[in-house]
């Protein structure tokens, strides 16, 4: 497995199951199915759904109050500095300065982004994870659009 397999099985999920169906049941042996047929194999697609299984759970414990975050600057470890680059995390600092993201939106994507096997995380992946995120929590309707609009805006910049 390359070191963007679980981030393309993770976008895979999103696009095709996620974004179709926001109440997805992560234990499903039908998206199981499914990405096998588009060809992933059964490692990629266990670590894929565990991934989203266990950003439900954490949101779930934010949502229940049982996980308070505060709105004081983040302070990132050495490993988390180590493996997301200065540009990464600049991104995540002016999503939350946009109000896009909150403190509590932060460590979700912190913590996902962590997650994910690659050894150093870029702006690419802030971008999709805080897509996912956002998409995790139905009170951030706003925030997912104003990111929507601010990768396209972004991409559109990019092409032209």
């Amino acid at each position: 497995m390359n070191k963007e397999d679980l981030l393309h099985a993770l976008m895979y999920v999103f696009e095709n199951f996620i974004e179709a169906n926001a109440t997805i049941n992560f234990q499903s042996k039908q998206i199981e199915k499914e990405m096998l047929k588009a060809g992933f194999d059964k490692k990629e697609i266990n670590k894929a759904l565990t991934w989203f299984g266990d950003l439900n759970q954490i949101k779930d414990t934010v949502t229940q109050g049982t996980l308070s975050i505060s709105a004081a600057t983040r302070i990132f470890s050495d490993y988390e500095t180590n493996k997301m680059t200065l540009e990464a995390r600049s991104y995540l600092a002016f999503l939350e300065h946009s109000k896009i993201v909150d403190p509590t939106s932060r460590e979700l994507i912190v913590d996902r982004v962590m997650a994910l096997e690659e050894p150093v995380i870029d702006t690419s992946e802030i971008k999709w994870v805080t897509l996912m995120v956002l998409f995790s929590q139905a009170d951030k309707k706003h925030e997912l659009k104003l990111m929507e609009d601010l990768i396209l805006v972004h991409e559109d910049s990019i092409v032209h």
